[in-house]
């Protein structure tokens, strides 16, 4: 496995990422473009190749070119999304090849401007901290308190679930004792069944580590904490898009646009 990171590799690019597999074959190429848009190309199960592209202006994200579902499904897209998302974020940790500055690797989630599970899409890029702030803009906060927790969770004679665990729970206590346990903004670590909060852990539901609804926009942002060598993987980042669509709705927002980040922390 390698991810290749390139700076201004050719006009109107401004950054290149390419992901291949240990045997050299394509998972996936991004590409952000100078404009602000970023063009994405998907490798799919069947060997055929898939692009979207995506403008990220005014506050919000605009898919310019959706990747058709035809011939695939949407499981099968979601697949491919979320294998090239994954090597971005393993390989973008700290400094990425070549000492180009990481981007942030993320997932999102639209349903067409009317909102139907028949338009459901998803899309895979990356962003600068920069951009994640605007769309994302409590992610330096929580990225920040993940690092101080973990920091100061002892690891010694712990395996490391259970560190990870000790950790989340630190975080989770930090979140509810700024926001409270009830926030209509900021939620921590709770249970979703079919979009509505349910007992903590109750078989089907879907646990949200951090649940944050940007205040003036439809954007949710879905953050899941993952330690040690655990990543997020295409049924939990569905799990993850379905309930915070759903919740998001009974919150008020006719038609939120879900963007699931990963926060990590090993040991």
């Amino acid at each position: 496995m390698s991810v290749t990171a390139e700076a201004a590799p050719a006009p109107g690019v401004e950054r290149r990422y390419t992901a291949r597999d240990a045997s050299g074959g394509l998972v996936g190429r991004c590409e952000s473009l100078t404009d602000g848009s970023q063009i994405c190309t998907l490798a799919m199960p069947d060997g055929g190749l898939v692009v979207q592209q995506l403008q990220a202006e005014d506050g919000e994200f605009t898919p310019v070119a959706a990747p058709a579902v035809a011939g695939y499904g949407f499981s099968a897209l979601l697949g491919a999304a979320t294998g090239l998302y994954t090597y971005l974020q393993d390989s973008l940790r700290g400094v990425a090849p070549g000492g180009v500055a990481p981007d942030t690797p993320f997932l999102f989630f639209y349903r067409g401007i009317e909102g139907t599970e028949a338009n459901a899409r998803v899309a895979v890029g990356t962003l600068t901290q920069e951009r994640v702030n605007e769309f994302c803009p409590m992610t330096a906060e929580f990225e920040g308190l993940l690092a101080q927790i973990a920091n100061v969770t002892p690891s010694d004679g712990r395996s490391a679930q259970q560190w990870g665990m000790d950790v989340q729970l630190g975080v989770r206590d930090q979140l509810r004792g700024k926001y409270g346990r009830n926030s209509s903004i900021v939620q921590a670590e709770f249970s979703v069944l079919g979009g509505a909060q349910t007992s903590y852990g109750k078989p089907g539901s879907t646990r949200l580590d951090i649940y944050h609804q940007v205040e003036g926009t439809s954007a949710i942002c879905a953050y899941d904490i993952k330690t040690g060598q655990a990543q997020l993987d295409a049924a939990q980042a569905a799990r993850i898009y379905r309930e915070a669509f759903q919740f998001g709705r009974r919150s008020g927002i006719a038609n939120p646009q879900i963007l699931v980040i990963e926060l990590h922390r090993a040991p």
